[in-house]
């Protein structure tokens, strides 16, 4: 069969898989998701020129900063997405909530479908091409997909723009590497930890001219002046800063800082909502069929004791760094390779992701789409190994058919290892090259 052919098969396929899913999600969505309206919140806070990350309704605020799940006894508010992501909530921020809801739903699938199309342009044969659709129809039927669509959550950015960031930066002209640094800039202002996803494409930006650096280090000397001469914007995220803090504090049960909130008026009309159709939808809730956490937690459950924020942040920078070194020591062998060079710093800010002093949900490891495709996209038939396994590993997190309800976490780092292996098997595969020529 021809690629032309496969390619037409394989997308009709994706059109049938996606069309159900997405019929599927519009029900899902209908449920309301609780963790999209503190992201409207937050943003309509932003616009008018209010600080979010510790903001409490009021009676004379209405319905426009009104969220069920922010009235509890504390001081910290549960809006936790970076002044950024706000931000470009901003031209739908003032639309009615449930509006938003279903537009965020199609947004969901723009960027799912763009990655998938992405990906198949780039894929040279048959089975890459199949691969890329098998594990891309899997991931629609994850806990991690659905419980994403099920909170209206905000996580499929970063697959979406780590994506970008790598086909911007493949053609090292002007123009697509001063994308390339916009797709950085917004990474990193969106999940401020994303930094360590860069750490290893160094060694490929020192080596470009200057009319390539200029153009690579636009977007992100522009965005730091624009932080630092804004007086509302230091403020902003300096508020940020102190929520992430006091987040901190309400994960690892350290005493967050209390006080006495207003009463939540519980509006059963409000933005579009019926809150009794709200409940007569949750009648048949979706279920999650797996457990959350992360290291933390997972070892809090085994061994019954806690793991200090202190230590947590030692261990991962700690691996961070011996990853780097292990990078740097092959840098002249894996940067003939983006693709594998995004991998090593994915498998590096995923560390800063499993260990984490904050609980990670279901809808955190949608992240694992951008890693899984780019492995698909370089399919051959003597790694097939790593693919079983990562498909296995895919399957386990489907929600109908998951018989074994393993933890989260064990899945997430059984992915992470296979990629781990992946990277060093090409490692090890090119300086045996290397040996054979000289």
């Amino acid at each position: 069969m021809s690629i032309k052919l496969t390619k037409l098969c394989t997308l009709l396929t994706i059109v049938m898989v996606i069309a159900y899913c997405f019929v599927r999600d519009t029900k899902i969505e209908k449920q309301y998701c609780g963790d999209l309206r503190n992201r409207i919140v937050g943003a309509r806070l932003q616009l008018d020129g209010k600080l979010p990350y510790f903001y409490k309704w009021q009676a004379k605020d209405g319905v426009k900063y009104y969220d069920p799940q922010n009235f509890d006894s504390l001081k910290v508010s549960n809006i936790t997405a970076s002044p950024f992501m706000h931000a470009l909530l901003y031209p739908i921020a003032h639309l009615p909530q449930s509006s938003i809801s279903s537009i965020w739903l199609i947004c969901q699938y723009i960027m799912f479908v763009t990655m998938l199309l992405i990906a198949i342009y780039f894929c040279n044969n048959s089975m890459q091409i199949i691969g890329t659709a098998l594990v891309s129809c899997i991931f629609l039927f994850s806990t991690w997909w659905l419980q994403h669509v099920a909170n209206g959550q905000i996580y499929i950015v970063i697959p979406f723009l780590l994506l970008l960031f790598i086909v911007f930066l493949k053609p090292k002209r002007t123009a697509s590497l001063l994308a390339a640094s916009i797709c950085a800039v917004a990474l990193i202002a969106i999940r401020p930890t994303l930094l360590c996803f860069f750490l290893p494409f160094l060694p490929f930006i020192i080596a470009f001219n200057r009319q390539q650096i200029f153009a690579f280090f636009s977007a992100p000397l522009l965005f730091i002046c624009f932080i630092c001469s804004n007086k509302q914007q230091l403020v902003l995220w300096q508020n940020y800063k102190h929520g992430i803090v006091e987040q901190i504090k309400l994960h690892q049960n350290l005493h967050p800082i209390a006080q006495k909130n207003s009463i939540s008026p519980n509006f059963r009309f409000w933005e579009g909502y019926d809150t009794a159709t709200i409940h007569i939808n949750n009648l048949n809730p979706l279920i999650i069929k797996s457990s959350n956490g992360n290291l933390f937690a997972f070892y809090q459950t085994i061994f019954n004791q806690k793991i200090s924020v202190t230590m947590l942040n030692a261990i991962a920078i700690g691996l961070i760094a011996i990853f780097l070194l292990f990078f740097y020591a092959n840098s002249s062998n894996q940067l003939l390779e983006i693709n594998n060079t995004a991998l090593w710093g994915f498998c590096m800010y995923t560390i800063s992701e499993f260990l984490s002093p904050i609980h990670r949900h279901h809808y955190n490891a949608v992240i694992w789409l951008f890693p899984i495709l780019i492995m698909a996209i370089q399919h051959q038939k003597e790694q097939k190994l790593f693919y079983g396994c990562i498909i296995f590993s895919l399957c386990l997190s489907v929600n109908t058919f998951t018989i074994v309800h393993l933890p989260n976490i064990i899945i997430e780092i059984a992915i992470w290892i296979m990629v781990v292996l992946f990277l060093y098997r090409n490692t090890n595969a090119v300086h045996k090259c290397n040996i054979t020529l000289l």
